[in-house]
């Protein structure tokens, strides 16, 4: 028996690969067509519902504006409690110093009338209608100036001046019908300290007068002299 041909290799084999190729693009361009189709099925759904949407809010009524509410106040800060009184030996110094004042304003004598002009002690002429004024401004010139200092020569004469204008200005103020004179001696105080004064004046004894003070401190000693002389 005769025997068959064997098959050629080269003509009997597996298909072509460019088959299997060609097939694969082809599912591939679906695939894409498909992805295509769907992204614009979707764009249209959303362009169609934001068109109802629009047209649902020009058919639906205006709402009324409604004012917008009210912030609250802000609160204020408490304010601190009050303190206690400074109990400190300044605080205790200004509040006597305070209370001395108030007792020497109490004790001052009230001043001379007022004239039909207005002017203080304008109507006044003798000068006993005003002595008590007078001793009293001196005791307090005398007391400001030189309470609580230590004597010093330095400030003699700026104390001496002070004194005198002081005095002079303040009885000047009690009335305008008298010419006045004004004396101060200031001097250091010591354990045996000895002062002689005397002054001598000539005047009316019915219009004029004459009024001292002698302020005897610890370190220092004062005496002022006013003569006052009707015009």
């Amino acid at each position: 028996m005769p025997k068959k041909p064997k098959p050629d290799r080269d003509v009997v084999g597996p298909p072509a690969e460019g088959g299997h190729a060609e097939a694969k693009d082809d599912e591939a361009a679906r695939k894409r067509e498909a992805k295509a189709e769907k992204k614009r099925e979707a764009k249209r759904l959303a362009k169609e519902k934001r068109a109802r949407e629009e047209a649902e809010r020009a058919a639906a009524p205006a709402r009324p504006d409604r004012p917008a509410p009210a912030r609250p106040a802000p609160t204020q800060p408490a304010e601190p409690e009050p303190k206690a009184p400074d109990t400190t030996e300044e605080s205790k110094s200004e509040r006597k110093k305070e209370a001395k004042a108030q007792r020497q304003r109490a004790d001052a004598p009230p001043l001379p009338p007022k004239d039909k002009d207005g002017v203080v002690g304008g109507d006044t002429v003798f000068f006993e209608q005003i002595q008590p004024n007078v001793a009293y401004l001196i005791e307090n010139v005398a007391r400001k100036h030189l309470e609580g200092r230590a004597y010093d020569v330095k400030y003699h004469a700026r104390w001496t001046d002070g004194i005198t204008q002081d005095v002079l200005d303040q009885c000047r103020a009690l009335s305008p019908n008298f010419k006045w004179m004004i004396s101060c001696l200031i001097v250091q105080k010591k354990d045996r300290t000895a002062i002689f004064s005397e002054s001598v004046a000539y005047y009316d004894q019915q219009m004029d007068g004459y009024a001292a003070y002698e302020y005897s401190g610890s370190k220092c000693l004062c005496v002022v002299h006013v003569f006052s002389a009707a015009i």
